[in-house]
């Protein structure tokens, strides 16, 4: 199996599991029909396993305060509305290894999932806190007080910056 999916997009839309040639031709015709090229697609690799939300907070020089992984463990829409906060040493240094590529400030959030053999492959970084922000809250980590200490210069402590490895359930509404 492939994955396929526009090369912009949010919230899932438009993303396919191609299981053989003649599914992938059919889904290339569909999202032709809705006003797709076949540039604005991409085809990539079927990953299976778990997937990660990675919250990370960096310091104005570019070095890592804070890294929360989390597995996503169901989605309404492409919101984590079960978020499973692990420790994950592995993630954190992969976050370490592409900060000293990337030069980041602030929150950022990094996505991963992991291949069928049990590999993290990054899906996607994004310069920004996560929509699934309250799951970090409720571990233990105020990511949007500490972005605006590290901003203001504060000193962030270190309980601040620690974490309960728990499940929490989200309940959204509208009202």
């Amino acid at each position: 199996p492939l994955f396929l999916k526009p090369r912009q997009s949010r919230g899932s839309r438009n993303v396919f599991c191609v299981r053989n040639i003649k599914h992938l031709n059919s889904i290339i015709e569909y999202l032709k029909h809705e006003g797709f090229t076949i540039n604005d697609l991409m085809i990539t690799e079927y990953l299976p396993g778990d997937e990660y939300t990675v919250e990370c907070l960096f310091d104005k020089g570019g070095r890592l305060i804070v890294c929360l992984p989390r597995i996503r463990m169901a989605t309404n829409g492409s919101v984590c509305t079960i978020g499973h906060v692990v420790r994950d040493e592995a993630i954190n240094k992969i976050i370490t290894k592409i900060s000293k590529k990337l030069k980041f400030c602030g929150p950022i959030n990094v996505q991963f999932k992991k291949d069928s053999f049990g590999t993290l492959k990054l899906l996607e970084i994004n310069p920004r806190l996560a929509g699934s922000t309250p799951i970090s809250y409720e571990s233990g980590v105020n990511f949007p007080k500490l972005s605006c200490k590290q901003f203001f210069n504060e000193v962030i402590y270190e309980h601040e910056k620690d974490f309960k490895e728990t499940t929490v359930y989200r309940i959204l509404e509208e009202h």
